[in-house]
């Protein structure tokens, strides 16, 4: 959970601050790597996967920004927003291609609150047109991915224990991965050969669901960490809706 994220985020802001001090010494020029997905040569670092992330189909990262209602914001790198969003704050990152990612605790947690998720999205995707959502909390199992066009939930499947929201067909992606989505009530079964709880696929494939729909956060290279572009702020509270 958020203690192996921050486990995470300080080894590889401390890798980063070896790598740097490494170049100083070696009287070369640090050389700034894009953080995209795919992109540089050589090892490449992986961002610890954040436990809810949202995945707007746009390039203007400003747009975003007013659309959520981000207070207090600050510019800042993609080290220091992932450390910032722990706090129940929001991590607005720089552009990769067509999307804007937004990650941290502030989101809404569909697990505790699944009609205010619904509020939430429905209500950001009127402003910013292709919303996707995800979640995942490992120790309990608890997973979720929503896709919302223009403030249309096109299709939403939720697990928290039970099946608290599921609307919409499968998507492609969805069911070439062999994700699993139960109807309400139902009670999940063992697969055979499978171990763990029933579901345990969807835990491991939800990033790679990710990567079909828009980005897989834990794809982006971490070596472009200390770029800046990024901006952080606390989100507004919710009009009455």
């Amino acid at each position: 959970g958020g203690m192996a994220l921050g486990v995470g985020l300080a080894l590889l802001v401390a890798f980063l601050a070896v790598s740097a001090r490494a170049r100083r010494e070696r009287g070369r020029p640090a050389r700034r790597l894009p953080a995209r997905p795919g992109i540089g040569s050589g090892p490449r670092l992986s961002v610890p996967l954040p436990p809810r992330w949202l995945a707007v189909q746009t390039r203007d990262q400003q747009q975003v920004r007013k659309a959520l209602g981000l207070q207090q914001a600050m510019p800042c790198s993609w080290a220091e927003g992932l450390c910032l969003a722990r706090e129940h704050k929001l991590f607005i990152a720089p552009p990769l291609g067509r999307w804007v990612l937004v990650m941290g605790l502030a989101l809404p947690d569909p697990a505790e609150d699944v009609d205010r998720c619904f509020h939430f999205l429905v209500r950001l995707s009127r402003r910013l047109g292709r919303v996707q959502f995800f979640a995942l909390n490992r120790p309990r199992g608890h997973h979720a991915w929503v896709l919302v066009n223009h403030g249309v939930v096109e299709r939403a499947y939720v697990w928290a224990g039970q099946t608290v929201w599921n609307q919409g067909h499968m998507t492609r992606a969805e069911q070439e991965l062999g994700l699993r989505c139960l109807d309400y009530g139902a009670e999940p079964e063992m697969v055979a050969g499978s171990r763990g709880h029933p579901l345990a696929c969807n835990l491991e494939r939800l990033p790679a669901l990710a990567a079909r729909w828009s980005v897989n956060p834990a794809a982006v290279d971490a070596r472009g960490l200390c770029a800046s572009g990024g901006v952080v702020g606390a989100l507004s509270k919710p009009k009455p809706h």
